[in-house]
């Protein structure tokens, strides 16, 4: 089936779609104007099998495609009107009445829009622009109710081209999140497609529980006012040392209120550990450590550690069968020979020649293996937050606080049994403790974990670390003996789509500097990509962004991209009630870059290269003293 990206864009007196193929790359325009109607070539073009794929297209592309084939032997002038209205209580939220043609029975859509999109992850096709390094950022050139020129028609044509590029590139960088969710759509019989990671877990969840509860509607949770924490604390919580046994205590006697912060924080081996009805934590230090010969730094975490505390405490909501743990260990039973043997195959690949008759038949396989794990990972690692959502299903705080905070004590419990034999404690965070281990002692530390993980039921997997590189709990950097790398917060040079994008340089020469001890003016002068250096915008409604120079001030569109320079203005956000402004970077001029000539050498840009020296110096200073002379 051929993979088309496309967008629509409705004025009252211009209706164009734009079409482009994923894998060819090439453009299929139609529209309607006072004087032009291409909507018969488009039906026929659509009479192909295709994949559609869109951004937000579910909630607005769609059906005006649809109502736009289904009217298409309107006048001109009717259709202009009627479709501008149909646009218009769209975007309004009427929820018009959207017929259908037999054609759709060969088109399947794909909202990009939901690959991600959750909560405080929703973002602008714009803004994905920028994160995907993009060209060209351009917001609406005029007013959605504007009666446009000529040669406006033309620049809205262009605009709805450089859109459905860009929805062109998120496609490839997300098809394998795509071809997980066809393949287990044909696998477990269901339709993800256009659902986001929770909603793939809600009816990846679902489908499993019909079978022992065919009658259940799926409506109903448990409210609760109180959860007595003595009541969630399974009987494998021991301690050994006076301290935590009252510890322990202090946290049995809580009457925890649902939504209400509860919060516990102890000092113990030389660690603040801080537990709650979330995931445990310490509050470390910013530090450097770094094995050696006579020790390492090993970190132990539980495996699927959230699913299994579900088995191991039989935590369910009240609502539901006590079946439903069958449910979960249905899916981790399912999980893990798939995982295995994708994994195993992906091996096989790497000695056939792609040409070979065997090498698809084993990739499909592959796929297919991986893609089955990956959506029960994302279904089984989902529960627990589900217990905790008041409009899940599954919603019930005392399954939750079962499994959080038995979990989190049992880490305490690991920690304890570690510090109480002797090995220094370094951090603990979510599902593993990190301590430092005496090479003499190795034996020694796996008994320990060994008669932890009786006690628990719970397995550990062990990695070392010849460096540890951290700023706090959330922000470090690990490097394993072999050379992988585990990023968290600050470390991360890969761009999160789903976030603001904000000069990747700065992590790259972050990471350069205490990977390979790179200095990082070196890393930031030899890099060649404006992008690397280029920071994102986004204002709200209230606001109006303005580039001031000595000579004039400049009104902005609402998602802009810029980067630090040494010339340029002061790139500013003004309240429009208020008036109030807000220089965006206080300590520097700015240059605006939402169009780029990827032509021009980066020398050109007249990059102020010590500001964003000064961003890593910062953070540097932060973890170690300062090291002039690697800068």
């Amino acid at each position: 089936m051929r993979v088309l990206t496309y967008d629509f864009e409705v004025y009252p007196n211009l209706v164009v779609v734009t079409f482009q193929s994923v894998k060819t790359g090439e453009f299929f325009v139609f529209k309607v104007t006072e004087s032009v109607n291409e909507l018969e070539s488009l039906h026929k073009f659509l009479e192909t099998p295709a994949l559609l794929a869109g951004f937000n297209n579910l909630f607005y592309d769609d059906k005006v495609l649809k109502w736009v084939l289904f009217n298409r032997r309107l006048s001109n002038e009717t259709f202009l009107k009627a479709c501008f209205k149909l646009s218009s209580d769209i975007i309004a939220n009427k929820r018009p009445n959207i017929p259908t043609l037999d054609i759709f029975k060969n088109i399947r859509f794909l909202d990009l829009f939901t690959i991600k999109a959750s909560g405080m992850n929703k973002v602008s096709l714009k803004q994905l622009a920028i994160n995907l390094r993009w060209h060209k950022i351009q917001d609406l050139p005029y007013s959605f109710d504007k009666v446009l020129s000529a040669e406006e028609i033309e620049q809205v044509i262009l605009y709805n081209k450089n859109d459905v590029e860009i929805t062109t590139k998120l496609y490839k960088k997300v098809e394998k999140k795509v071809n997980m969710r066809v393949k287990s759509s044909e696998t477990f019989s269901v339709d993800i497609l256009n659902q986001t990671e929770s909603g793939i877990a809600d009816i990846i969840l679902e489908k499993f529980y019909k079978k022992i509860d065919p009658t259940y509607n799926f409506r109903s949770n448990t409210k609760r006012e109180y959860v007595n924490l003595g009541d969630c604390i399974a009987q494998s919580v021991k301690f050994q040392t006076p301290q935590l046994q009252k510890f322990l205590n202090q946290i049995k006697n809580v009457r925890y209120v649902p939504g209400k912060k509860c919060d516990f924080e102890v000092h113990y081996g030389g660690v603040v550990f801080s537990i709650g009805v979330g995931g445990i934590h310490t509050q470390d230090a910013p530090g450097i450590f770094e094995s050696t010969s006579e020790y390492n730094y090993r970190d132990a975490d539980g495996t699927s550690f959230y699913p299994n505390l579900v088995i191991n405490n039989n935590a369910y909501p009240a609502h539901l069968k006590k079946e439903f743990i069958g449910v979960v260990q249905e899916i981790i039973n399912i999980r893990q020979p798939a995982k295995k043997a994708g994994g195993k195959a992906f091996k096989q690949l790497k000695s056939l020649d792609t040409n070979d008759r065997q090498y698809q038949d084993l990739l499909d396989y592959a796929e297919e293996q991986m893609s089955i794990s990956n959506i029960l990972k994302i279904t089984a690692n989902s529960i627990i937050g589900k217990f905790n959502f008041e409009h899940s299903w599954l919603y019930d705080p005392k399954a939750f606080c079962r499994v959080t905070l038995t979990g989190q004590l049992q880490l305490l419990m690991l920690a304890e049994r570690l510090y109480q034999n002797g090995f220094e404690l370094i951090s603990a965070n979510t599902d593993g403790v990190v301590a430092k281990i005496p090479v003499a002692r190795d034996d020694e530390y796996y008994a320990i974990c060994k008669a932890w993980e009786k006690d628990t039921l719970i397995n550990l997997e062990y990695t070392d670390y010849q460096k540890y590189i951290r700023r706090d709990v959330n922000n470090y950097l690990t490097i394993k003996p072999d050379g992988e790398l585990k990023q968290k917060g600050i470390f991360v040079t890969d761009v999160d789509l789903y976030k603001g994008f904000k000069h990747p340089i700065v992590k790259k020469a972050l990471l350069e500097y205490y990977v390979n001890k790179t200095p990082v003016s070196e890393t930031i002068k030899s890099e060649q990509s404006i992008y690397e250096f280029c920071i994102s915008q986004k204002s709200g409604k209230q606001f109006q962004m303005q580039f001031w120079t000595a000579t004039h001030k400049e009104d902005l569109q609402k998602t802009n991209r810029f980067y630090v320079s040494n010339g340029g203005g002061n790139f500013v956000k003004v309240d429009k009630e208020s008036g109030k402004v807000n220089r965006i970077v206080a300590d520097s001029c700015v240059t605006m870059l939402n169009d780029v000539d990827e032509s021009i050498p980066i020398s050109e840009y007249d990059i102020n290269y010590d500001w964003y020296i000064r961003q890593v110096q910062d953070i540097v200073d932060i973890i170690e003293p300062r090291q002039l002379s690697l800068f």
